[in-house]
C-alpha cells in the first residue's frame, strides 16, 4: 500500500491510497471462487460452474463488493499509518480500478483541529453561586397547589393566572400559515408556553370576547419559514377559568407533598433538600459554560462542520422527541436550525477534549462507578441487559468523568469573580 496525504484545510486532509493490483484481483477471483461453491446456474451440477460463467454473469455485483472491502481495509490502515483522527466518516472523492493497474481511491476525511489554548491565569471568569431561600420554597408548595387547582367556569374578565380555551387563526401578510391556527385551545395564562406576545392581549377578555393583535416570532424559532416573521393573530375566547386552590392542610401534606407526618415543616425541609440538589447540578452546567465561554473568546480554531452537522441533528431530533408529536404531524426542521448553538456547544466540547489531552486526564473510576449507577437507575431492567445500551452508558461515564476533572482544573488556574444569583435566574440560564 502506499499512502499520501494532502493538507485541503486546518481540518481536511485528502488521502491518496494506491494498491496492488494483484491483491486487489486475488481478492475478486477468490470471492468468484466462493460463489461458484454455492451457487446454481441451469446444465451445471452445484459446484461445477466455470468460473468464468461465474464471472460473466455476477462479475461486476462481486467486485463492486471487492472494491467496497478494499477501501474500508486500507482507509483505516492509512488513518493508523498517518497517525490521523478523523471526526467521522470520510467522503471517497475518486476510485480508479483498470485492468492491468494499481487500484487507487481518494478519500477526503474531516479531522480534529490543532491549536494551543490561551494563558488561563490571565482569563477572569464570572460564575454565579446560588443559595436556596425560603421564598423559593414557598414558592414550590404554590406551584404544586396550582397543579392541583380545581378550574371552575368564570364570567370575569381573565387574569394572568386564569385558565382560556380560544380559537385561534394566525396568519402572515394576510396569509393563514401552517400550524397556526386551532380550535378549542386550552391555554393556562401566565406559563409563557406561547411565543412572547401572545398571552398578553388575551389578559382582560371574556368568554366570547374576540380580538385582533400582532406578534413577532422570535428570531431563534425553529420553525425557518417563521423565524423572526411579523404575524397577526384573531382569536375567540370560548371559555375563562379560574383555579381553586386546594387548603394547605394536614391532607394535602400526606396525599401531595407525600410527607408521612403531614407536618408542614418536615414539608419544606424536604422540598429544600431538592432545591439545593437541582441548584447544585444547575450551578453545574452554568458555571462551566461561563468557564467555556470565556475560554472560547481567547482561543481561535476551525471546526469540522461535520461535528457541527452531527450535534445540530442530534438537537433537532432531542426538539421533536420532546414535542412528543407522531406520524404526519411531526414538523419537519432543518438541522440547519440548530447549527449556531450546534457550533457553540461543538466549540467547547473540542476544548474540554484539548484540556484533557493536555493534561493527561484519565477517569476517575469511583466517580465512573457513581455515574453507571445515576443511569442505571433510570433504565428498565430489560435496557441494562442489552450489550449496547451497557457499552453507551460506560462510555458516557467515563467522557463525563473527564469534563468534571477538566472543569474542576480550570476553576484552579482561572481568575473566578462569583456573582449571586436568585434560584428562578439561575433555573432560567441553565436551560
Amino acid at each position: 500500500m502506499q499512502v499520501s496525504v494532502e493538507i485541503t484545510s486546518s481540518v481536511e486532509r485528502k488521502l491518496i491510497v494506491g494498491v496492488p493490483s494483484n491483491e486487489v484481483d486475488a481478492l475478486f477471483t477468490d470471492k468468484l471462487k466462493d460463489l461458484s461453491k454455492t451457487v446454481r446456474l441451469s446444465g451445471y451440477r452445484k459446484g461445477k460452474v466455470p468460473l468464468t460463467e461465474i464471472g460473466r454473469r455476477y462479475g461486476k455485483t462481486v467486485r463492486r463488493d471487492v472494491v467496497t472491502e478494499i477501501i474500508n481495509k486500507y482507509y483505516f490502515q492509512a488513518l493508523t499509518d498517518q497517525k490521523l483522527d478523523p471526526v467521522g466518516n470520510p467522503t471517497i472523492e475518486r476510485v480508479v480500478d483498470e485492468p492491468g493497474a494499481d487500484f487507487k481511491f481518494e478519500a477526503l476525511v474531516q479531522v480534529y483541529p490543532e491549536f494551543d489554548l490561551p494563558d488561563l491565569t490571565e482569563i477572569e471568569v464570572k460564575i454565579p453561586t446560588c443559595d436556596v431561600s425560603d421564598a423559593d420554597v414557598e414558592k414550590v408548595i404554590e406551584d404544586i397547589r396550582g397543579q392541583n387547582a380545581k378550574w371552575v367556569d368564570s364570567e370575569s374578565s381573565a387574569t394572568a393566572l386564569d385558565r382560556v380555551t380560544i380559537d385561534f387563526k394566525g396568519s402572515i401578510d394576510g396569509e393563514i400559515f401552517e400550524g397556526g391556527t386551532a380550535e378549542n385551545f386550552v391555554l393556562e395564562l401566565g406559563k409563557n408556553k406561547m411565543i412572547p406576545g401572545f398571552e398578553e392581549p388575551i389578559v382582560g377578555l371574556t368568554a366570547g370576547d374576540s380580538k385582533t393583535f400582532p406578534v413577532k416570532f422570535p428570531d431563534e424559532y425553529p420553525a425557518e419559514a417563521l423565524k423572526g416573521k411579523a404575524a397577526e393573530f384573531a382569536i375567540t375566547v370560548k371559555k375563562v377559568e379560574q383555579a381553586l386552590l386546594p387548603e394547605l392542610n394536614e391532607e394535602f401534606i400526606v396525599q401531595i407533598l407525600d410527607v408521612e407526618s403531614g407536618n408542614l415543616e418536615e414539608a419544606k425541609k424536604q422540598i429544600r433538600e431538592v432545591l439545593e440538589q437541582q441548584s447544585s447540578n444547575a450551578l453545574k452546567q452554568v458555571q462551566k459554560k461561563a468557564i467555556l465561554e470565556a475560554i472560547a473568546g481567547k482561543t481561535s480554531f476551525t471546526i469540522p462542520n461535520q461535528l457541527t452537522r452531527q450535534q445540530a441533528r442530534q438537537m433537532r431530533d432531542q426538539f421533536l422527541n420532546n414535542l412528543n408529536i407522531r406520524g404526519k404531524n411531526k414538523p419537519n426542521f432543518s438541522e440547519e436550525v440548530f447549527f449556531p448553538e450546534a457550533e457553540k456547544q461543538v466549540r467547547y466540547a473540542l476544548l474540554v477534549r484539548k484540556i484533557v489531552a493536555d493534561n493527561k486526564l484519565q477517569p476517575n473510576n469511583d466517580r465512573v462507578g457513581e455515574i453507571l449507577q445515576e443511569i442505571y437507575r433510570s433504565l428498565q431492567s430489560t435496557d441494562m441487559q442489552n450489550s449496547e445500551t451497557q457499552n453507551a452508558a460506560l462510555q458516557h461515564a467515563y467522557a463525563l468523568s473527564l469534563d468534571e476533572q477538566a472543569i474542576d482544573m480550570l476553576q484552579t488556574k482561572l481568575k473566578l469573580v462569583y456573582e449571586p444569583i436568585e434560584l428562578p435566574e439561575l433555573m432560567k440560564q441553565n436551560q
